[in-house]
């Protein structure tokens, strides 16, 4: 796909998609919990589209983040966080695979008994964390790009210090998502501009 000019045109309209699929994937997350305690008949139905979105949004945004590694290399000859790109990789594949299924069985009664509640809390609290910390050195060091101080650029690396902050926190985890799509936002603008354009964005 190249309407825009460039190679990430395609990396550009994920970023926009990841940003809008946080909405639902929250609405959804907390629909299935009331439905546990108040209508446990509509846990299955609204699972489904849960996962299907929780699914799209991680494709996503695994693309993009390495798309964004590949922008960096290429335009800026920029390497100081291509091996922090593939921890947060890692580590969004892992935290996926881990929750979705303890989301199910904690819907499904099967983790209310004893101890069995930590085994889904605490390795999705451990990650979230680590994913959290990665986030806040990898907006460090854009700040170390050599870029006009008001470039998306370093917009893109605040947001991601703060989101990863909230992420840290883990109980701001939902703030944080929220930012992290705002992030995404100032990501598909960079996409979606040609090789040679960078511009400052006008509310900076």
């Amino acid at each position: 796909m190249r309407e825009t000019g460039n190679d990430y045109a395609l990396a550009g309209y994920l970023a926009i998609a990841a940003a809008v699929l946080i909405l639902p994937s929250f609405v959804l997350g907390i629909a299935t919990e009331i439905a546990k305690h108040r209508a446990p008949e509509l846990v299955l139905p609204l699972l489904v589209p849960y996962f299907a979105i929780t699914i799209c949004y991680t494709i996503a945004a695994i693309y993009v983040v390495i798309r964004f590694r590949s922008l960096l290399n290429k335009r800026h000859g920029f390497h100081a966080i291509d091996g922090l790109i593939t921890a947060i990789v890692v580590g969004v594949v892992i935290m996926t695979l881990y929750a979705m299924p303890m989301k199910f069985f904690s819907l499904t009664g099967a983790l209310d008994d004893g101890p069995l509640v930590f085994l889904a809390i605490i390795p999705v609290a451990v990650i979230g964390i680590t994913l959290g910390v990665l986030s806040i050195v990898v907006g460090a060091r854009l700040l170390k790009l050599p870029a006009e101080s008001s470039s998306y650029y370093r917009v893109y690396a605040w947001l991601s210090i703060v989101a990863g902050a909230c992420f840290v926190t883990f109980f701001l985890s939902p703030l944080g998502g929220l930012i992290d799509a705002a992030a995404n936002i100032v990501l598909a603008m960079l996409f979606l501009k040609p090789d040679a354009e960078d511009p400052a964005p006008e509310f900076v």
